[in-house]
């Protein structure tokens, strides 16, 4: 395993290694993707765009986690790094945005579209599914569970003295299926994203093993034939993606094959992209800082969808204004968020790693 990581697939956390820009702009691209999504569902609109991704959305955050995937000193200081990166942010802006900020809004009497969505349902409601004000941080608890799996699988592996590789990719289908046959009863008797995270881990497991046996990370001689494969790449997830793929919901109108198949081909479609573009000043800059923009985006673009709705914009048109001004204003909150919530958006370790632990490792 390499010696280096990047930060989780949306953790902007400051590396001492040079970052590798093309995985930022890869980021960029999806967290324009997650946020021109929610938009349309505000502005009541559809674009082709949506829903040629739906099924590698999600799953590209996925893989890009797992491709930098690291086991660290033992699980006690894996723990506390996810916990630093994944889970403190979760957690806060679950709090703050779903249930502090509505409260405050509701109980002094200002009228905003999300003020009427307190109950004490809220506390829990993220883990049973059921609609809460800032939904987009499901994603932050469900990729902590998915780190916490794939921990246990690569232990495992590390125990057998051939065939690891062989052990983690079986594993990860075999769990992805039967996170996959959880959905399809369509009763909730899982709870908490368990079963979305199993689901999805293939995408993860893919990432880990991509870094650790491909030089997809760095230039090599394949590179020169980017542009076909992209290409083909894109024609298959378009082709064979068909509804809307729901990780949230873990709900999946393909089969599991074209659901797997479509979403590895769209990812590694959307990655290759980044790599031939190398960057994309604005993307990339908004990519390496996709947590801040992934837990905060939502209670304002619907605000702001709201808000450009009523200078009687036609729904398209709205959706791509709020965008532009949304993602315009992302320079000057990020800067702020960094400033002033640096402990709570993983830029800097809430709880340290003992320095024994270091050590040990």
């Amino acid at each position: 395993m390499s010696t280096s990581e990047q930060t989780p697939a949306v953790s902007p956390v400051e590396e001492k290694k040079p970052r590798i820009e093309f995985i930022d702009l890869a980021k960029g691209f999806c967290i324009l993707l997650v946020v021109f999504h929610h938009l349309q569902s505000s502005t009541k609109t559809h674009f082709l765009i949506d829903q040629y991704t739906t099924a590698c959305r999600m799953p590209l955050y996925f893989f890009l986690s797992g491709l930098f995937f690291k086991p660290y000193e033992n699980f006690l200081g894996f723990l506390i790094r996810k916990t630093n990166k994944l889970l403190i942010p979760f957690l806060f802006f679950y709090t703050v945005v779903s249930l502090a900020i509505p409260a405050l809004l509701y109980y002094t009497h200002i009228d905003t579209s999300f003020a009427d969505k307190v109950s004490w349902e809220g506390i829990w409601g993220l883990w049973t599914y059921k609609p809460v004000v800032n939904s987009p941080v499901w994603f932050l608890w469900c990729l902590f569970i998915m780190n916490l799996y794939f921990y246990l699988i690569y232990y495992l592996s590390q125990k057998l003295p051939n065939g690891r590789v062989l052990f983690m990719a079986a594993v990860c289908v075999a769990l992805g299926l039967w996170g996959y046959h959880m959905g399809l009863s369509r009763t909730r008797y899982v709870y908490a994203y368990l079963d979305t995270a199993l689901t999805a881990l293939p995408f993860f497991g893919m990432g880990f093993l991509m870094r650790k046996y491909t030089n997809l990370l760095v230039p090599n001689r394949f590179d020169k034939y980017l542009w076909i494969v992209i290409v083909l790449l894109s024609a298959y997830a378009i082709y064979f993606t068909h509804g809307r793929v729901r990780y949230i919901n873990n709900i999946y109108p393909l089969n599991p094959f074209f659901l797997y198949t479509c979403g590895a081909a769209g990812l590694m479609a959307i990655i290759l992209l980044a790599k031939k573009i190398k960057t994309l000043p604005l993307v990339t800059y908004w990519g390496r800082y996709s947590i801040i923009i992934l837990v905060t985006h939502y209670p304002i673009q619907e605000e702001l969808a709201n808000l450009i709705l009523k200078t009687g914009l036609p729904p398209t048109w709205a959706a791509i204004v709020s965008l532009i001004i949304l993602m315009a204003a992302y320079l000057v909150i990020i800067p702020f968020v960094l400033r002033y919530f640096p402990y709570v958006t993983a830029q800097k370790d809430v709880i340290k790693v003992p320095e024994r632990l270091k050590k040990e490792s």
